[in-house]
């Protein structure tokens, strides 16, 4: 008989060889110890950004460090360090998951899921995201030398309930980009909106009408591009609110209403909305307008 080496060829049988190894053996000893050591720099990444701890993001960064956001800039240490040393990073929220780590000798790559809740200056850089790190094993320490995130597309209810949540209860105007389109159309009970510009002075505008809003979903149903939410809304007013018979002084009053809206999604953005809202509940809650009695 003759060698099974000389039969399939000596680089096929070492190719065999590795992988019986692998299979038979799995990790060795100093991966798993390696891969140990590097999740354990996952989470000291993640204390350090929450707790904006300059010393510790300063020793995890390599001096060649290299970011790469969702938004495609690309950021060297000195950048982000300087940008951490002003404050302009402000994270509430790291949540990592669906973690895996290869080792290759003293170089080791983490592919992750994180949802991150916080801010870039005034930006809102909060989201669902794909990650990639890379950390290199440089005298005896493991330091991470890239990071790039891939937003992981919302579905497109998520994308109505951040704006209820954020723009409208929370009246966050910084992400209206990320939320609108920017010829999106909104058909609402006081008129047409057109376009963000319009729906910023909007907003800004009802900040002179509610000292504070509170929104209740009570159904949200999805499908294909449209969004249709029922909803209900609790406000304390400030000034005057407009209906479609007049205006109505609602300054230190609380009054609510119910409403239905309907969303149409496009590229993760809101293209278009319908409003329906219950009027007579509003005027009937500030006392403009009586039940009749018996």
């Amino acid at each position: 008989m003759k060698c099974a080496a000389k039969i399939i060829g000596p680089a096929m049988w070492a190719l065999l060889c590795h992988l019986t190894l692998a299979v038979g053996f799995g990790q060795s000893d100093s991966d798993l110890q390696a891969e140990r050591e590097v999740r354990d720099m996952e989470r000291q990444w993640r204390e350090a950004w929450l707790t904006a701890n300059t010393a510790a993001l300063d020793r995890i960064h390599a001096d060649d460090f290299t970011s790469v956001p969702n938004i495609g800039i690309v950021s060297t240490k000195a950048e982000v360090m300087a940008d951490v040393r002003q404050g302009v990073f402000r994270y509430s929220r790291m949540e990592q998951s669906e973690m895996t780590v290869r080792i290759y000798n003293t170089t080791a790559v983490i592919v992750g899921r994180t949802i991150n809740e916080g801010h870039r200056g005034d930006r809102d850089v909060s989201g669902d995201f794909r990650y990639t790190r890379i950390y290199v094993k440089r005298d005896g320490r493991w330091q991470a030398v890239l990071a790039q995130y891939t937003r992981i597309a919302r579905r497109p209810e998520d994308v109505v309930v951040r704006y209820i949540k954020q723009v409208i209860d929370g009246r966050n105007l910084s992400i209206l980009e990320e939320i609108f389109q920017p010829d999106c159309v909104l058909h609402r009970p006081e008129g047409d909106l057109n376009r963000i510009a319009d729906v910023r002075a909007f907003f800004e505008n009802s900040q002179k009408t509610y000292s504070e809003i509170h929104t209740e979903i009570k159904d949200i149903i999805a499908s294909g591009d449209r969004v249709v939410v029922r909803l209900s809304h609790q406000g304390i007013g400030r000034g005057a609110f407009k209906s479609r018979l007049g205006m109505y002084d609602v300054k230190g009053k609380a009054y609510g209403w119910e409403a239905i809206a309907i969303f149409q999604i496009k590229d993760g953005k809101i293209a278009e909305q319908w409003v329906n809202r219950d009027e007579l509940g509003i005027l009937l809650s500030i006392g403009a307008v009586q039940k009749k009695t018996e």
